[in-house]
């Protein structure tokens, strides 16, 4: 082996011998050889400084994702409802409870043997019928999915009740809207409504009632004291004898559908100037009968009208 390795070297040797000295090379091919391999040094240096700064980059850009991935993402807190009305009054089991507040998008349901009784802020009172389900959309509009509510004015904002037969908008008024799953009816107690259904507007004052059937409406007449009213004044907030005898009379009126009147205008200026002064919370027939008393007077219903006259005693 090592022989053979010997023979080669000989070998080589010879054969530079034959070859002789190298010519020399010319500076201008060794100056752009030089040239040629400078370039491509610093090409390839580049290409190196390309490389690793990508892969910092790449790096530092994995780092940030994680760091950010494994960050807890910032929860924004939802802001609560606007609260639009509160309960006033409640009778057997309901979705709602006695003095709740109620927010947009809140539920009422009442069961077939319950009634509640709202102040729908800035608007007025909202009574809720048995077997009734409504839905608050906004602070000024209702969607009433079953049963029936009652709405009684105090303020002159006004309100919608909305349904899958039209859209019922109050005119400073009392009425009563019920639906079921072949009807809309709008019962006017007070003042006067616009029903607003198959792209027509229908309006009726008191003593009128609607019936919105698919494209029909139909009116008839209702009285404002008839037994249909019952439940409206068995869900009516409580009546306190506090304040201008007159002014709780006309409250009770209201409440029962009533026109009051005086027997003379000297006991209409005497009941002017009488104070009440008794926070018991009553029904309207129990105030009715109470503030009678507490200002010494006497009254009786005949057909719309409570009549106010001097006690009988006197």
């Amino acid at each position: 082996m090592e022989s053979e390795t010997k023979n080669e070297d000989q070998q080589i040797a010879a054969l530079l011998q034959l070859a002789g000295r190298r010519s020399p090379i010319a500076p201008e091919i060794a100056d752009r050889v030089r040239a040629n391999v400078r370039d491509a040094w610093q090409e390839e240096t580049q290409r190196r400084r390309r490389r690793r700064i990508a892969t910092w980059s790449a790096a530092i850009a994995a780092t940030l994702a994680l760091l950010i991935l494994s960050r807890p993402a910032r929860v924004r807190p939802i802001p609560p409802p606007a609260l639009v009305a509160d309960v006033r009054l409640l009778r057997g089991g309901a979705s709602v409870h006695a003095g709740q507040a109620i927010g947009v998008g809140s539920v009422v349901s009442t069961s077939a043997a319950s009634l509640a009784t709202l102040q729908w802020r800035g608007h007025g009172s909202l009574r809720v019928a048995p077997e009734s389900r409504l839905r608050f959309i906004d602070p000024n509009a209702i969607q009433l999915e079953r049963g029936a509510v009652y709405f009684a004015s105090d303020f002159h904002a006004p309100v919608t009740v909305r349904t899958k037969f039209g859209d019922v908008r109050d005119i400073g008024t009392q009425f009563e809207v019920r639906v079921d799953g072949t009807a809309l009816r709008v019962r006017v107690r007070e003042g006067m409504i616009a029903l607003l259904t198959n792209g027509r507007v229908e309006t009726a004052p008191a003593g009128i009632e609607l019936t919105a059937t698919g494209a029909a409406v139909k009116r008839a007449a209702i009285a404002s004291n008839s037994p249909d009213w019952n439940w409206v004044i068995a869900a009516a907030p409580p009546v306190m004898l506090d304040g201008n005898a007159r002014g709780v009379l006309v409250a009770i009126a209201r409440e029962k559908g009533l026109t009051l009147i005086f027997a003379d205008r000297a006991l209409a200026d005497r009941v002017d100037h009488t104070s009440l002064h008794d926070r018991v919370p009553l029904t309207p027939d129990e105030a009715l009968d109470a503030a009678t008393i507490a200002a010494n007077l006497s009254y009786r219903v005949t057909g719309r009208t409570l009549m106010i006259d001097r006690s009988r005693g006197r």
